[in-house]
């Protein structure tokens, strides 16, 4: 199944005149399917699923229609989404396509209705912490054209704070410190590889879980109560991240097609290289920290005898 979302018309353009009451609907398209107008000028969440045999259209995470249709895989075609181009490479559409993204199985009706309302939770069990846009805009407004040392300035530091509702708790200030640190990493590498901003928002969730995990109980080690250590804690990354590449997407349900197999690679280097490979400072920091007992205390000490009188030395050979 494939979804693709997100259209509406161009700014620009005048929103066309709804038929009046009583008045027949203009007429509709073979293969039209919604029953919803979309020529009013605003933008208008669209989704379309194909599953079991069965299109369906969803309009603003609302369904909208839907008809049996046989589908057969044309591999190797070109896509297009959108109206028909002219042989002279304009469009008869006075509309716009934004967001436009693809799945490799059909969502449910919850899933599309979160996709409209901006739901930040995935199906996966991970919650978008940094949603797609705003990493879009960070990496635009604040970080676009800077070296690498301006990724850790006050000024940026405060943004991503902000965004990931860090530093409300003051007992714990070096420790949001240290995960503002790790994010503002994760970003840069993002920005410098190229990776898409919908896929580092869900690598920052995978992490973000990863995080959170730190802080549950361990199953296997013999001491009642011992945090999970580096080995369980990567078994559940593998899991999730695992859970959100395209193969997965097409071998088991509730999985997501978003990482490709070289996205894996590369930023399973990333996180090896820093959270897994110092994961004992990161648990004694973020888990277990350490506290500081200072003590104060009065000692008299006698004054110091004055030194021997040279003078009176003798001299050993």
């Amino acid at each position: 199944g494939v979804i693709a979302f997100a259209a509406g018309a161009r700014e620009a353009a005048a929103p066309q005149e709804l038929p009046a009451e009583g008045e027949a609907p203009p007429p509709r398209g073979e293969h039209d399917v919604g029953r919803t107008r979309l020529d009013d000028g605003e933008w208008h969440h669209i989704a379309v699923a194909y599953r079991g045999g069965v299109l369906s259209a969803f309009v603003d995470g609302r369904p909208d229609g839907e008809a049996k249709l046989e589908v057969t895989a044309a591999l190797g075609s070109e896509l297009f989404v959108g109206a028909p181009m002219g042989a002279d490479g304009s469009s008869a559409s006075a509309g716009g396509l934004a967001d436009v993204q693809a799945y490799a199985q059909g969502l449910s009706d919850e899933q599309i209705a979160g996709l409209a309302s901006g739901s930040r939770d995935l199906p996966t069990g991970i919650s978008l912490v940094l949603k797609p846009d705003w990493i879009r805009q960070f990496w635009e407004g604040r970080v676009q054209g800077k070296t690498e040392a301006d990724w850790q300035v006050a000024e940026v530091r405060k943004e991503v704070e902000d965004a990931l509702e860090l530093g409300q708790d003051g007992a714990r200030r070096f420790q949001d410190e240290v995960l503002c640190s790790f994010v503002l990493e994760l970003l840069a590498h993002a920005h410098q590889t190229c990776l898409t901003a919908r896929k580092t928002s869900v690598f920052v969730g995978i992490m973000w879980n990863i995080f959170a995990t730190m802080h549950g109980r361990s199953e296997t080690t013999v001491r009642v109560g011992e945090p999970k250590g580096v080995s369980e804690c990567f078994l559940e990354y593998k899991r999730l991240l695992m859970a959100h590449t395209c193969i997965a997407a097409g071998e088991s349900a509730g999985a997501l097609g978003i990482l490709s197999l070289p996205d894996v690679r590369q930023l399973t280097q990333f996180v090896s290289g820093t959270l897994f490979q110092h994961f004992v400072l990161y648990q004694s920091v973020l888990v277990c920290p350490q506290e500081a007992n200072v003590k104060q205390v009065e000692v008299s000490f006698e004054a110091p005898r004055a030194p021997p009188d040279l003078r009176r030395g003798k001299l050993r050979v």
